[in-house]
């Protein structure tokens, strides 16, 4: 796997983008925000995870 195609760099790139966006918010709002992303992503990582083992499961059988 290509290091770009990492969960933890795509996560980096992600956040990056989502800072640029939530600029203009306070403090105390932006950490609110970039919470609820990291949690967002943590939860997209996992799915992709188990659809992954279901495929492996699947080609198995």
């Amino acid at each position: 796997m290509p290091w770009s195609r990492t969960p933890s760099y795509q996560a980096i790139t992600l956040l990056r983008r989502h800072s640029r966006e939530c600029r203009g918010l306070e403090t105390r709002e932006y950490l609110v925000a970039v919470e609820r992303r990291m949690v967002e992503l943590i939860d997209l990582e996992r799915r992709e995870a188990q659809d992954r083992a279901a495929a492996i499961h699947q080609a198995a059988e």
